[in-house]
């Protein structure tokens, strides 16, 4: 019994120490992009013909095509507003996160959780030794 405790125990340290470190990698490297990309920022938007167009800060308009999914959506064409990066006007998203942001935000808190419950199991496995 008491190896059995200990093995556990020593799983539990070991994705401890993965879990946390891989979440804070995930973190840090999030952190640096969203550090060299720039601020979100906010412009009106017109949707006309499965184009979504836009105008960036120095008066440039840009467009590209909607995905089905973005079509799919309820759109209020009068009060239509995307966000795109300052120094990537070309990009425009219709929420204030780019897909890769997401998957690190995900993967990180993913990482992290499987690190708290490594902790927990860590703590509980002290009472039965």
């Amino acid at each position: 019994m008491t190896s059995a405790v200990m093995t556990i125990g020593l799983l539990a340290e070991v994705f401890t120490i993965v879990g946390l470190a891989s979440a804070a990698f995930c973190f840090a490297i999030l952190f640096i992009m969203t550090c060299a990309r720039g601020p979100w920022l906010k412009t009106p938007a017109a949707i006309s013909e499965g184009q979504l167009n836009w105008l960036s800060p120095v008066g440039q308009v840009h467009s590209r095509e909607l995905t089905d999914s973005e079509l799919a959506m309820d759109h209020d064409h009068d009060k239509l507003e995307v966000f795109h990066r300052k120094r990537k006007s070309a990009h425009a998203y219709f929420t204030a996160s780019a897909p890769d942001e997401k998957l690190l935000r995900t993967l990180g808190l993913i990482f992290a959780g499987i690190g708290v419950l490594a902790v927990v199991a860590s703590i509980a496995v002290l009472f039965f030794e």
